[in-house]
C-alpha cells in the first residue's frame, strides 16, 4: 500500500511518549504561571497542552490520517487560551 504526501517526521510508535512529554511541559507551564494567578496558570497550561497535542499529531501522523479542520481548530483554540493566560499573567 502506498501513501500520498510526505512521510511523518517521527514514527507513530513515538506518539504516546511525545504526548506524555506534552502533558509534562504543559504542567510545567501551569506551575510557573500559576505562582502569580491561578486562572492565568489554567489558561496557559491548557493552551500549551492543546498546541503541543496538535504538534504531536502533525509530526507523527500521515497526511491522509489527519483531520485538517480539527487540527486548525486545535491550533486556534490553543493560541487563544495561551493568549488569555498571558494577558492574565501580565496584567
Amino acid at each position: 500500500m502506498t501513501r500520498e504526501g510526505p512521510k511523518p517526521l517521527f514514527n507513530s510508535a513515538l506518539r504516546l511518549p511525545l504526548r506524555v512529554a506534552a502533558v509534562l511541559v504543559a504542567y510545567l507551564v501551569y506551575r510557573v504561571v500559576e505562582t502569580k494567578s491561578f486562572g492565568a496558570g489554567l489558561f496557559a497550561g491548557f493552551g500549551s497542552l492543546i498546541l503541543l497535542w496538535a504538534a504531536v499529531d502533525r509530526l507523527t501522523l500521515w497526511p491522509d490520517e489527519r483531520e485538517g479542520l480539527m487540527e486548525v481548530g486545535l491550533v486556534i483554540l490553543g493560541i487563544g487560551l495561551s493568549a488569555v493566560g498571558a494577558y492574565l499573567y501580565l496584567r
